[in-house]
């Protein structure tokens, strides 16, 4: 069945957690706009076409005056090691969708964060997310847990 959207609007939620044995279990929350590719997608898989799904999450060291913007397609200063394939992926209740991140100890997540983008199949970031300084250190976990919340009209 194909669905007519005038608009489709969308809202991410990321939640990222550190856990370690020295500073113990650290939770940050933020939140952010979508990329355009990232709608474009949601309103080709509303109407019933096919489109790529978030893959994975790659964190970066960059900043950027002006924040994180709807046109932006890479994150500002990449650290490619970083890139994580997402260990699960849920829809819940058709308007939200819950995408999750795991970095094991020691794992390429170590260091300092101040960017993070979530990028589908094909390359394409959907999701930018500017970071408070984000430490992660060598003896920490590192999990990203991002939750889109979707409407359409």
């Amino acid at each position: 069945m194909a669905v007519h959207l005038e608009r489709v609007g969308a809202v991410g939620l990321w939640t990222l957690t550190t856990d370690g044995p020295t500073r113990g279990r650290r939770v940050y929350k933020v939140k952010n706009r979508l990329c355009l590719p990232y709608l474009a997608n949601l309103a080709s898989l509303a109407a019933g076409l096919t489109a790529p799904f978030p893959a994975t999450i790659m964190l970066g060291t960059g900043s950027s005056a002006g924040g994180p913007l709807p046109t932006d397609t890479a994150l500002w200063t990449p650290s490619p090691g970083t890139s994580m394939a997402l260990a699960g992926t849920s829809v819940f209740q058709t308007y939200y969708a819950q995408y999750i991140a795991n970095w094991q100890v020691g794992g390429t997540a170590t260091g300092t964060w101040t960017e993070a983008g979530m990028f589908d199949s094909a390359g394409n970031m959907g999701n930018h997310v500017v970071l408070n300084s984000i430490n992660v250190q060598s003896d920490e976990t590192f999990t990203v847990v991002v939750k889109v919340y979707m409407q359409g009209n």
